[in-house]
Order: structure tokens, then sequence, then C-alpha cells
């Protein structure tokens, strides 16, 4: 997935300019001209340093500069890991002449860079080397050395003379980004007896980084899945951290599927069951569980557990990161002839005249019934006993 790559600069440095013996940036080949100079290639504006070319031999002319970037400043290679190098020139060049190589400290010789061009734009080349891909580690290895040096060289042969300008010519250094690469669910498609019903159930998907974060995946299943309606039935919910960093303050939300029979892990608020945990360490697996009254032939998916990982996500502007498990399916075909669930349902409350009377004083106490069942079903014999008690008091 390291085409989802992502990097942010956390340093920026220009090349070493030196009056005195030894000259730098060195021209072996070459002369700077209409008053031109290497302060001129600091900082992208409207000034460029012209360089001529120079014959060195019968109908060869070149121009050949060696640039020394090397930071007079800390880096702070502490809080920030040394993931990219770029090199970036801001020039023309006419003729298209010019090649582009850097010292190799490993190899003690020049190293063409042309592989390692990723963009131009605008009279801009960026040339970027990226850790563990094989271009120049020893970029990358910041405990050998107490400064980050680079030693660029660009050269150009020509048969007739040529000039070449750079405007601005930098070395930054970038940490990779977290960004979240989530692989989807699979899906399972497929119809009643007759094909007239289609069904479509998902599993759980699995979030990936490109560098270190927390990624929780997790998975359901039930007791039983052929049940009859008014049956107690048991979900249980596994989750595991598989990422390298912890995963904080978990939170899990699972829409009630039925009437519950024991919470077990969970807490109910409103129409949902609720599960909080502060931290889940990488490799490590937890599962919660409940139990509830099967009501009919049903599909548990409102399943939502959301986490943070300690680390900026670079991809979704967040730290929050969300999952959800597997799709679970029950069955409990609903038996007219001898029962009757759940569709007769009512409720009942009560209002009073006044909430903090005076003894003595006379009290309004109203029961409301109502039915809360489908349309049609009407609920018949109801009785209601009332029996009043306030606190050791004996009954009157």
């Amino acid at each position: 997935i390291e085409e989802f790559d992502t990097f942010s600069q956390f340093y920026k440095y220009n090349f070493t300019i030196k009056e005195t013996f030894p000259e730098l940036p060195s021209i072996i080949s070459g002369v700077s001209i209409e008053e031109t100079s290497p302060q001129m290639a600091l900082t992208n504006d409207e000034e460029d340093w012209i360089i001529e070319s120079e014959e060195k031999y019968v109908d060869q002319h070149e121009i050949e500069i060696q640039f020394l970037f090397q930071n007079t400043t800390n880096i702070d290679l502490i809080n920030n890991s040394l993931d990219r190098v770029s090199i970036i020139i801001n020039f023309t060049d006419p003729s298209n002449v010019l090649e582009f190589e850097v010292f190799n400290f490993s190899t003690e010789e020049f190293q063409s860079i042309s592989a390692y061009l990723m963009s131009t734009v605008n009279n801009t080349s960026t040339f970027s080397f990226i850790k563990n891909q094989g271009t120049l580690e020893w970029l990358f290895d910041p405990t050998a050395r107490d400064n980050h040096t680079i030693i660029l060289k660009i050269k150009g042969i020509s048969t007739s003379l040529f000039n070449i300008s750079i405007n601005d010519l930098d070395v930054e250094l970038y940490y990779r980004d977290v960004n979240e690469y989530k692989v989807l669910g699979s899906r399972v498609i497929y119809t009643s007896l007759r094909g007239k019903v289609e069904y479509i159930r998902t599993s759980n998907p699995i979030s990936l980084s490109t560098y270190d974060m927390a990624s929780i995946v997790s998975y359901s299943y039930l007791t039983s899945y052929s049940s009859k309606v008014g049956e107690i039935n048991n979900l249980t919910l596994v989750f595991r951290n598989i990422g390298s960093d912890f995963a904080k303050n978990i939170n899990i939300s699972i829409l009630i599927p039925g009437i519950i029979y024991d919470p077990f892990n969970f807490t109910i608020t409103e129409n949902y069951l609720k599960y909080n945990i502060a931290e889940l360490a990488p490799y490590t697996e937890k599962q919660v569980s409940f139990s509830f009254y099967i009501p009919n032939t049903a599909v548990i998916s409102s399943t939502n557990i959301s986490y943070n990982t300690p680390e900026h996500i670079q991809n979704l502007n967040s730290t929050i990161l969300e999952t959800h498990p597997n799709h679970v399916c029950f069955s409990a075909p609903i038996d007219y002839s001898t029962r009757v669930p759940y569709i007769k349902t009512i409720e009942i409350y009560f209002t009073a005249s006044n909430l903090a009377p005076s003894i003595g004083e006379e009290l309004n106490l109203s029961v409301h019934v109502k039915n809360n069942g489908l349309e049609g079903f009407n609920i018949q014999n109801l009785t209601i006993s009332m029996n009043d008690q306030f606190g050791d008091l004996a009954q009157i």
C-alpha cells in the first residue's frame, strides 16, 4: 500500500556559500555571467544565478558545479522520523544537457540520480529518496553523524556554447504520514428459494496503514442461528488490535436487536447497548457479550466500534478510527397459529396533579395506558391493580 504514502516536511536547508578557498559552490567548469552570483539561487524569486559553459576541448563545452549541503542548525531526529530526502531545484536548461549526480558516501563515488526524479513542474524538478527502498540508504542514518551532508554535482556537455540559470536549490527532509487504507468487507449475496427476495451479508473490514497506528478488527457470533421467537440467544463480539500502536478510548455501540435478557458487559442507553474500555494494547484480543429474547428473523448489522490512535491520521485529518464486525443473521419464523410474539405491546405511565403534596392534601393520580402494537391488534382482558405504600408506613 506504499502508493498511499504521503510525507510532511520538517526541515529544509540550502547549499553552503563560501567565498574563501576552497570556494563553495565549486565551479569546476563554467563561469558566472552578467553579474550574477550563487546567492541568487538561495530562494525562489525573480533573480537567477546564470552560468555559461567553458570550452574544455575543441568543440566540447562544459559546465560542472559541485554544491555542498550541510545543516547549520539542529535537525530534530528524535521527534521526527527521517523517511524521505528531496533535492528540489528550479532551473532552466535551454540546451537540455544537464545531468545530476550525488556523491555516495558508501561507495565513495558520484551516482546519477535521474532515476529518482519524482516530478517536474514549472521548471522545478524534485528528486526524492525514500527510506528502505534501496535509495542511498546512508542518507537515513542520522545516528552515524551529527550533521546531514549531501554533495550534489550538476554537469552538462555540449558541442557549442550554452548557459544555464538556477533560481533555487534546496534539500528538504520529510517524515512519513500515517494514512489509513481500509480494506472493505466481503459481501455475500443470495436469494430466497423462489428468487423473489435478495439478501446481502457483509464481513468485517480491515484498516491497514502506511505507518505505525492502532487497527481494530472484530467479528461477532451467536449461540444459535436458528431459534424460536421468544427464546434467549447470546451474541459475542470479539475485537483485536492488529496494529502496532495502542488503541485508546474504545467505544462499542450496538443497536438493541430485541428485548435484552442480560446485558452482561454492556450498559443500555436509549436503544443502544454501550461498552467502553480505556485502551487495547497491540496484538491484544478481548470479547464482550449480551443475551436477548429472539424477536423474529433479523440481522444484527448496526454495530459500530470507534477508537483513537495516538498518531494523527493524515488522510482522515483525525485521530479517530471506526470499524464494524460482520453482519449476523438469525432465523426465527413466527408461528402465528399458536403464538402472538411481541405484536401486542402496551405503554403505562403515571401523572400526578402535585408531585410534592402536603399531608392531608388531595392528590389526583392518573394512570395512562397506550396500545403500542400494530394497527388492528386490540388488547383484550386488560386488568390493572394498584397498591399505595410510602416507606415503612402501614397501609390503611
